[in-house]
């Protein structure tokens, strides 16, 4: 108690020598000085807003003392716990914004604000919460407008399901075979909490978007296409969905569209898909471009520049009363949170900083004003290891190819004489391909010139100066692109027929054949294996089967093992069968699944490997092999 009073007394020395020192100033700083009394000394938050409003009204053409005044309003507002205080800091920014001290002031206090927990939203938990730990990689889903539940991917049957927030029981939506090969994605819960918009991969290398509602049994198919399309969000009437829909592989309209749920008739909003979100009043579109952030106007159908900068930007929610857009931007150097207040439009003062090294995977915003996301603990090394050639035993142990680039390496491929391990960097840093040699440890960075990297472990030219690897080729789409391994210049060979997650290819020993997987063009549900000759460009069929999705070719190049997947009997055979010898059947379906392994082969046997825990599988001979292997 005596402390209290010591710093009660303090605080009323100080003030009453700053109102000394205000006779000799403006009406207005006296009169502020006067409503700062009330609020530190007194404590009386209601009657020192009442001051600070008079003076506000009597002297607004003092705007300094004006906009500290309104800053004491915010202060006191956000004292009391009451959401006012956004209205008094909102009043700098677009009244007062040429008062930068309190213009600031105002940006910071908003941003505040705009975080789950926060005085003014009146919760009581100020820290962030553990909602559920996903076992099985990300949720790839919502949390409902209602904060009830969570819709997101069940890994195990690849279902959709939903998790019931408050009991923490989980149930499933559809009812999917889990040997189907088909899988829903990015599941999107409507406004009115009765229905889910998610994506669905089919067996035969075509994307749905569906609508099922949370009792439903059967969903509806809004749209299917060739092209990947990702449902990103329903506008606040639930009348209309916004996907993307890959624009360089679609057929139709394509980028970002969204789909009348009653007519299906299609609206372009932007020429290429990105995250995007609906303002709450259903007015604009928030969506990420290349270099700043557009909104997309409803009424009008124009594309209104928001944010204009050379750096990389993801839209990621809009706050409940739609006055502000969070965002994802590496703009300071590494990707973080902003905020930036929105009005008609219009933005209203310079971006704020909310969360540095902001890497969560945002799951949506409730109506209470809660922000669910999530952080995934996934990484992928690329890993080497000596194995015994006559046991098949590892006698060094496993260790990351990588001894800079930790949990964030993937697709190895061994150069032809074995000197060099080619992988692909992946994480929040800029992508680029590793290459490592295996003499002197030396790990050298190739910067890719061209865009993103597919999922597809290198393959070497015979001469070792060149890589072939599948990226999007910038305005071309998909491509097989011949990387130079000095350089880093990436030429396109061929058009690259993307079908699924990671579509396998392989080069011949002399590196002028490629083979690979594509729909038959007759009958997409079927997918065939072919051979292009990169010098005549000519391509040839070699391979036609219903359930075909894999092959290997042998390091002689004489052999294909085909992998086929029979439906009928639910089973997983190959044809050759793995060891490179003559063609036949060998029914085989271990637990766990396989995971991407590259080995420096002679010819004699093939190594592939299972998800950790599993063992290696061996045929004949081999020294040293290196594989990716991921772990949560």
């Amino acid at each position: 108690m005596k402390n209290m009073t010591c710093v009660a007394l303090l605080g009323l020395l100080l003030a009453t020598a700053g109102w000394a020192a205000a006779q000799t100033a403006g009406r207005a700083e006296v009169l502020l000085e006067a409503a700062q009394k009330k609020e530190l000394v007194s404590g009386d938050l209601n009657g020192a807003i009442r001051q600070y409003r008079e003076i506000v009204a009597k002297y607004p053409n003092n705007r300094m003392v004006a906009a500290k005044a309104l800053i004491r309003i915010g202060q006191c507002y956000e004292k009391m716990g009451d959401t006012e205080s956004r209205k008094a800091y909102e009043e700098v920014l677009s009244a007062y914004a040429d008062q930068t001290e309190a213009a600031s002031e105002a940006r910071s206090r908003l941003a505040a604000l705009a975080r789950p927990g926060s005085p003014a939203t009146g919760a009581a938990d100020t820290s962030t919460r553990l909602v559920w730990k996903v076992p099985n990689g990300h949720p790839s889903g919502r949390v409902s407008p209602d904060g009830r539940f969570l819709a997101f991917t069940d890994w195990d049957t690849n279902d959709l399901a939903v998790r019931d927030l408050a009991t923490g029981r989980n149930r499933r939506i559809t009812h999917n075979d889990p040997d189907s090969l088909e899988y829903p994605f990015n599941s999107i819960v409507s406004p009115d909490c009765k229905k889910i918009a998610y994506g669905w991969y089919n067996k035969n290398a075509t994307y749905d978007v569906r609508i099922i509602g949370i009792e439903d049994s059967k969903p509806k198919v809004v749209l299917t296409d060739k092209a990947e399309i990702l449902p990103l969000d329903w506008s606040p009437n639930g009348k209309q969905l916004l996907i993307g829909i890959d624009e360089q592989l679609s057929d139709g309209p394509a980028g970002l569209v969204l789909i009348d749920l009653n007519d299906g008739a299609r609206r372009k909003v932007s020429p290429t898909w990105s995250l995007a979100a609906f303002s709450p009043d259903g007015r604009f579109i928030a969506c990420s471009v290349e270099g700043g952030i557009n909104l997309f106007e409803m009424a009008t159908g124009k594309n209104l520049p928001l944010i204009q900068h050379s750096a990389k930007y993801q839209v990621l929610a809009w706050t409940l009363d739609g006055k502000y857009l969070l965002f994802r931007s590496n703009r300071s150097g590494t990707m973080d949170a902003w905020m930036v207040a929105i009005s008609d439009g219009k933005v209203l003062g310079a971006p704020v900083l909310v969360k540095k090294n902001f890497e969560d995977r945002p799951v949506g915003i409730t109506r209470a004003g809660s922000l669910y996301s999530a952080t995934s603990r996934w990484v992928t090394d690329a890993l080497i290891a000596e194995v015994n050639p006559a046991t098949g035993q590892v006698v060094t142990p496993v260790q990351p190819a990588s001894r800079q680039w930790i949990g964030i390496t993937d697709f190895p491929g061994w150069s032809p004489d074995g000197r060099y391990l080619a992988y692909v960097r992946n994480g929040s840093a800029e992508q680029a391909m590793i290459i490592r040699n295996t003499d002197t440890g030396e790990e050298r960075e190739l910067k890719i010139r061209t865009g993103k990297i597919n999922k597809h472990t290198p393959h070497w030219s015979a001469e070792g100066k060149s890589i072939l690897i599948p990226a999007i080729d910038a305005g071309k789409g998909p491509s097989l692109m011949r990387i130079d391994t000095q350089s880093g210049e990436a030429i396109p060979l061929m058009p690259w027929p993307r079908i699924g997650v990671v579509e396998p290819f392989e080069l011949s020993p002399d590196g002028n054949k490629v083979y690979f997987i594509a729909a038959d063009p007759a009958d997409p549900k079927r997918m065939c294996l072919r051979m292009r000759d990169l010098q005549s460009g000519q391509e040839s069929m070699i391979h036609q089967q219903e359930g075909f999705y894999s092959f290997g070719l042998s390091p002689d190049g004489h052999w294909l093992a085909v992998k086929i997947y029979d439906l009928k009997n639910l089973t997983l055979f190959y044809y050759p069968c793995l060891r490179w010898t003559r063609p036949g059947t060998a029914q085989d379906r271990p637990a766990g699944g396989q995971r991407a392994c590259s080995a420096r082969l002679d010819g004699r046997w093939a190594l592939r490997a299972l998800r950790q825990g599993t063992p290696w599988r061996r045929r004949e001979e081999r020294t040293a092999v290196a594989g990716s292997l991921g772990g949560g």
